[in-house]
């Protein structure tokens, strides 16, 4: 019993040090720079048209 006890307290200060530590690089904004969607296809095709929907889709929201 003793053997969980310690087991769980050291999980609860792991947690709480990982979660103190991250808390100042949660702040960032985000996107901080443009995001470039690379199709790896020709232009014109069903991939292209595809990847530009969705690039003006991503803008809008972002």
């Amino acid at each position: 019993m003793k053997t969980i006890w310690q087991a769980a307290s050291s999980m609860a200060l792991a947690f709480l040090a990982v979660s103190l530590v991250t808390a100042p690089a949660s702040a960032q904004p985000y996107p901080n720079k443009p995001i470039r969607l690379i199709v790896p296809y020709p232009p014109g095709g069903g991939n292209d048209t595809f990847a530009r929907l969705i690039g003006n889709k991503l803008s809008e929201r972002l």
